[in-house]
């Protein structure tokens, strides 16, 4: 731990809550809390350069779910010197922006009329690839939907983000067609709401089903306090799947479209940069306004508590 500073200790802690908690394996009180939270501060020393970078959490937990510490620890280890993970880890803005505009263009291959509109209103490709393949899908699909990210990943190559990233866009096709950039935006990094729960989020992966059902069995949720999402609204992975399946795109292929040649200019780039900074503040600003009126339902519910009780002893309960 001394060759960790005190600021990454301090994420590392606050992050092991926050990884898979619907399993419960991670939490302070989780059978894997500790072992999380060792192998990333091992890794952590382990590479000083990197040391720990938001979402790792998921990558080591996964491996936790199948493997003893020291297996783990080695095979995150070669993981994340492969494929996208280094330039991901080094926050390399120059090669993120071009796996970011690789993956624009397969969009406006495969989802012509979805890719014009978040050209049109502005979305930024970077604000959700850099989550969503930073924990291989983790943060935004139910346990088992991820963990078929992640065969396919180690079977074939970063094209399988890029395919099931297009699947997952081709199910809220709907949501964001016609949408404006502050409910695009909602919607890209809020994927998590509109996905179908698993029935038994408790079982480790290995015991789990390998796919999450195609059939919704969570309860209707609030978005993020928009209101009611119907059971209808909700989306299956096994769709987003059906759908990246019959993709044609190889990795080669891929990574020959993220290493050619950048067009534009300095001038370009920084416009693209103001407009990614842009739309993470409204990002901040929309977290903020869900904050608040968590904090405002949160007061209202001890006077309704009381409101039912008196009206429930007023009836003779008491």
């Amino acid at each position: 731990e001394p060759w960790i500073d005190r600021g990454t200790l301090k994420q590392i802690h606050l992050d092991l809550d926050r990884t898979f908690p619907e399993l419960g394996f991670f939490n302070q009180s989780g059978p894997y809390h500790a072992l999380l939270r060792d192998l990333l501060l091992a890794y952590s020393c382990h590479r000083p350069s990197v040391g720990y970078v938001q979402g790792m959490g998921y990558i080591a937990g996964t491996f936790l779910l199948y493997l003893e510490p020291v297996e783990a620890f080695r095979c995150m280890g070669n993981l994340l010197n492969l494929h996208h993970f280094t330039d991901f880890l080094m926050v390399d803005m120059e090669r993120i922006g071009r796996f970011a505009a690789a993956f624009s263009d397969c969009l406006a291959i495969h989802l012509p009329p979805l890719h014009n509109h978040l050209q049109i209103v502005g979305v930024d490709t970077r604000l959700y690839i850099v989550e969503w393949w930073m924990t291989l899908f983790g943060t935004i699909l139910p346990v088992e939907a991820a963990s078929v990210a992640w065969d396919a990943l180690l079977m074939e190559g970063v094209s399988a983000l890029v395919r099931i990233t297009l699947g997952i866009l081709f199910v809220l096709q709907d949501q964001l067609l016609g949408a404006s950039l502050e409910s695009c935006l909602m919607v890209l990094t809020h994927v998590e709401e509109w996905f179908v729960a698993p029935s038994s989020p408790s079982l480790p992966l290995h015991l789990a089903p390998a796919l999450a059902s195609s059939a919704p069995v969570a309860e209707p949720r609030a978005v993020n306090g928009r209101g009611s999402m119907a059971r209808e609204d909700l989306k299956s992975f096994s769709a987003a799947l059906d759908f990246a399946n019959a993709l044609d795109i190889s990795t080669d292929q891929f990574m020959r479209m993220v290493e050619r040649p950048a067009g534009g200019g300095p001038k370009e780039d920084k416009s693209r940069l103001r407009s990614l900074l842009s739309q993470l503040a409204l990002l901040t600003l929309q977290d903020e306004e869900a904050a608040r009126r968590r904090r405002t339902n949160l007061q209202r519910a001890p006077a309704a508590l009381w409101q039912a009780a008196a009206a429930w002893t007023g009836h003779g309960g008491g």
